[in-house]
């Protein structure tokens, strides 16, 4: 829970509620005030003396240790099954957890989403397919579990900054 100081509680409470008055009455949207007051909030937000932060779910070193040790079977799953549609669900029940759970477990435990780990770990073997085999990138983006070309094309450009076919190939520039 967040502590606040002073009267920082309710100068940001006076201000969600004029922010949500103009919302529900539209009539300060077309000003451009609404964006404004977010702005404002935001900044207040920053502002504040947050030291006081207490995550009451917080683990200690060897609660987080356990937690990453259970998640070894996942992560194992997930990379010998890139390949493949890899579903919430079927990542769960190794657990024997609900997909819900799963996913706000593995955030918590490792930092990142389920999503985006699996995003990257499919990224990190089109890199490394593309630069030491000679396989083609159609058959590297069926290889690392997209159904669809441009997806893949468009996941790669934003995670590397450079098309998969601009990837050198152990030292060599690939051939189209």
């Amino acid at each position: 829970a967040i502590q606040l100081q002073g009267d920082s509680f309710q100068r940001i409470l006076d201000k969600m509620s004029r922010l949500e008055s103009d919302i529900y009455s539209r009539r300060k949207i077309r000003d451009l005030i609404v964006p404004r007051e977010i702005e404002l909030l935001v900044l207040e937000l920053g502002e504040m003396n947050l030291s006081s932060v207490s995550s009451p779910t917080a683990l200690s070193a060897d609660e987080h240790e356990h937690n990453v040790q259970l998640l070894q079977p996942v992560l194992k799953y997930i990379n010998e099954h890139l390949g493949e549609t890899i579903r919430r669900d079927d990542i769960a029940a190794i657990l024997h957890f609900s997909p819900c759970y799963m996913s706000k477990f593995f955030k918590s435990t490792l930092g990142i989403s389920l999503s985006d780990y699996i995003t990257d770990c499919r990224m990190r073997r089109a890199r490394s397919l593309l630069r030491h085999t000679e396989d083609s990138v159609n058959s590297i983006w069926i290889q690392c579990g997209y159904k669809h070309a441009s997806l893949f094309y468009r996941q790669f450009a934003a995670y590397y900054g450079v098309k998969p076919t601009e990837i050198e190939r152990d030292g060599k520039q690939r051939t189209q």
